[in-house]
C-alpha cells in the first residue's frame, strides 16, 4: 500500500515514511478501501466491462456473469472487514513499527 500511495502522490516511499503520520496512513487505507486507485481500479472497470460483454454473448441457458467473475485481485479480504476496521499487511506493519 505504501508504494501505491507514493506513486499516487508523486513521492518516494522514503519521503512518505518521513512525513506521513500513522494516523494519516490509516486514513489513506480507509480511503483506499472506499475508492481504490491504481491497478485495482482498472481491474474493477475491466471486470464490469467483461461481465457486460459476456452476458451479451451468453446463451439463454447459461448463468448470468457478475464483475466478481472477472476480478483479478482478491476483494474478499476487504469485504469481510467490519466498519472501522483496517486491513493491515506486512508492509503496513513494517511502516507503523519503523
Amino acid at each position: 500500500m505504501l508504494h501505491k500511495l507514493a506513486l499516487r502522490l508523486g513521492r518516494t516511499v522514503y519521503e512518505l515514511k518521513r512525513v506521513l503520520t500513522v494516523g494519516e496512513f490509516y486514513d489513506w487505507i480507509r480511503f483506499y478501501r472506499e475508492s481504490p486507485f491504481g491497478d485495482e481500479r482498472v481491474d474493477f472497470y475491466l471486470a464490469r466491462f467483461m461481465s457486460m460483454f459476456a452476458n451479451a454473448h451468453r446463451g439463454d441457458e447459461k448463468k448470468t456473469y457478475t464483475p466478481a467473475d472477472f476480478l483479478l485481485f482478491d476483494q474478499e479480504a476487504r469485504r469481510e472487514l467490519k466498519d472501522g476496521e483496517v486491513w493491515v499487511d506486512d508492509e503496513m506493519k513494517r511502516f507503523v513499527i519503523s
